[in-house]
Parts: C-alpha cells; sequence; structure tokens
C-alpha cells in the first residue's frame, strides 16, 4: 500500500482532497475489499492551546512552595502517566541496582506514549485533551488556583466545558 493521504466524506462516498491521493485510490483494484482505519488530523490551533494550558499549569505549579522546576513538557508527561497513556514495563536487574530496589519489590516504569502529529490521531489527541484537563481539574486545582496564572487556567476549562462559567468565562 501507498502512503496515507486526507479524504473528505461527501454523502456516502470518500472523495480524496490531493491529485496523490487520486492517484492513490486509481491503483487500487475494482471489485477487491480494502480496509480504511480513518483518522481525523490533528487540529493545530487544538494543539496551541493544549501547549499554552500546559504552560499555564506550569508556571502556577512554580508559584507555590514545590522545589521541582516544572515545565510544560514535565506536566505533558505526568498527565500521560496519569490518565493511563503510557506504556508499562517491568525493571530491568540494572535499572534496579541504579534505582537500589530490593530483589523482591515490585518494580515498573511507566513510559509516557508519545503526542507528535505522527503517533496520535486527532481523536486520541482530543480524549486526552479532555482527560488530561478533568485531571488538572479534580487533582490540581488546589495547588494552583492561588496563582497568578489561575485566570487563564480557568478560562482554558471554563471554554472546554470543564468548569461551569460565567458570560466572562469565569467559574462559577
Amino acid at each position: 500500500m501507498g502512503s496515507p493521504f486526507f479524504i473528505r466524506r461527501d454523502g456516502n462516498v470518500l472523495v480524496p482532497t490531493s491529485k496523490a491521493g487520486q492517484l492513490a485510490i486509481e491503483k487500487l483494484k475494482f471489485g477487491k475489499l480494502y480496509k480504511i482505519d480513518p483518522k481525523q488530523p490533528r487540529n493545530i490551533d487544538q494543539n496551541r492551546m493544549f501547549w499554552a494550558f500546559m504552560t499555564y499549569v506550569a508556571e502556577a505549579l512554580n508559584d507555590g512552595p514545590a522545589s521541582v522546576e516544572w515545565t510544560a513538557d514535565n506536566i505533558k508527561e505526568d498527565l500521560l502517566v496519569a490518565t493511563g497513556r503510557a506504556r508499562i514495563r517491568s525493571m530491568t536487574r540494572t535499572e534496579r541496582l541504579r534505582h537500589d530496589v530490593p530483589e523482591d519489590a515490585i518494580a515498573i516504569i511507566a513510559r509516557p506514549v508519545s503526542i507528535s502529529f505522527a503517533s496520535m490521531s486527532g481523536d486520541e489527541f482530543s480524549a486526552f485533551i479532555d482527560d488530561a484537563m478533568a485531571y488538572v481539574r479534580d487533582h490540581l486545582v488546589p495547588w494552583i488556583e492561588g496563582s497568578d496564572h489561575w485566570p487563564e487556567i480557568e478560562k482554558i476549562l471554563v471554554a472546554s466545558f470543564m468548569l461551569k462559567g460565567d458570560q466572562n468565562g469565569s467559574a462559577q
């Protein structure tokens, strides 16, 4: 099979949106069964909003008493693991030795999955954003609502229907 290409639904027909897509369809044999895995492409504006949200949350946590310096990337990785988007494996013997983990202890490593455009479809990314915002709302708000960055975080949560808001975008 060839490279992926974009299509648009027109009634009950899928229509290629580019010449490359048209050529790819012309190569398909008539009467043969093909399996397609439709994935919605990622939304650039949604991606920007996500990184703004991660940055505001990191800055809000940095305003608090924690001794850790938070970054948007740290927050993203922790939220991937917290929302179950991680590869889980047992620690190797070398890792156990390096981290001084006793032999009889259960030791696992959770590695966050990639959110790159190639690795995560638009639908998967939207679901992750919803889960990540719900996690921030349910678990981090008490730590960050006193921050100067809370109004920006609150506006994004209200706009995303994660908090009830008034006409000004403030939580009720």
